[in-house]
């Protein structure tokens, strides 16, 4: 286990990113004392936008899934925050629990949550001091920790307009898990994924090669954890109605990238992590790197 402080969130997320540069923590722990303004601080700000997505009670179309769908699921999770709260301050239930154990055994490698929970409360006859404690199964420090950061920042901001005497927070961080991925995409989407079948088809029929390239770098430059083939697969259905005015390779191609996509997809099932991975991922971005430059 790995404890580390800071004097803001910004300090915090990039004591984090160092500790993990070197290799994946188990058990890392985050904490800090914090002024109210910490919560409204150029660091939370700047994370503010991705934050809200986050945070929607309805997913965004580009996000593969959000904490508001699991935090809203059986009601307004956050006017429950306050609701207890403000019934008893110390209370041990002023928690948002983002999923279940029917969440988890269901789940198989579909997505959900790694911030599992969030609780709040205030010790003694202390008003001004909220205290804050979340737990993550996994936690991705270089992009998604400071997202998280400011999600945490954005429900603190909501308890203090109902509890207008907290000027400080403590804040203690728990990741089972935690690990650094340049490049991790935080459960966004590829443009190719999010975009419709028929604008794909259309682009196809139209030869509009900019777009397509552009398409297929969304896989190319980003690092996904979970396996999505949505784009893929009707790029390779509309090409094999238009096939005659596409080289035959890319055909070949996008069904061994497609087979290649679903091997991974299985040996998730068995590890998240691993050398076989890493391959297979290098392999299926070279595969769609060629398929780009048959597009002429």
């Amino acid at each position: 286990m790995i404890t580390l402080e800071a004097n803001s969130l910004s300090e915090l997320a990039k004591k984090a990113q160092t500790e993990c540069e070197k290799g994946v923590v188990h058990n890392l722990v985050l904490c800090g004392n914090f002024s109210y303004d910490e919560s409204e601080s150029e660091f939370a700000m700047i994370h503010d936008g991705l934050a809200s997505e986050w945070q929607d009670p309805r997913k965004p179309k580009e996000l593969l899934i959000n904490h508001g769908q699991y935090i809203h699921k059986y009601g307004d999770g956050l006017l429950f925050l306050v609701r207890e709260l403000k019934k008893k301050k110390d209370s041990n239930r002023a928690c948002i629990s983002l999923i279940g154990m029917e969440d988890i055994i269901n789940s198989h490698d579909d997505p959900i949550p790694s911030f599992m929970l969030l609780q709040f409360g205030f010790a003694g006859d202390d008003p001004k001091t909220l205290l804050a404690a979340a737990y993550f199964r996994a936690l991705e420090v270089l992009c998604f920790l400071p997202i998280n950061l400011a999600e945490i920042s954005q429900v603190i901001r909501t308890l203090k307009i109902h509890f207008p005497e907290i000027e400080r927070f403590q804040l203690i961080l728990h990741a089972f898990r935690a690990y650094a991925k340049p490049g991790f995409y935080c459960l966004r989407k590829a443009s190719i994924d999010s975009a419709e079948p028929t604008l794909i088809a259309y682009a196809v029929k139209e030869k509009n090669f900019a777009q397509l390239k552009d398409w297929l770098d969304s896989k190319i430059t980003i690092e996904e954890s979970i396996v999505c083939t949505d784009g893929l697969h009707h790029l390779r259905e509309a090409i094999h109605i238009q096939k005659i005015d596409y080289n035959h390779e890319i055909l070949t191609h996008l069904d061994d990238v497609l087979n290649d996509m679903q091997r991974l997809r299985l040996i998730h099932q068995s590890t998240s992590h691993g050398k076989a991975i890493a391959e297979l991922e290098k392999n299926i971005k070279q595969k769609l790197l060629r398929i780009k430059e048959l597009l002429v």
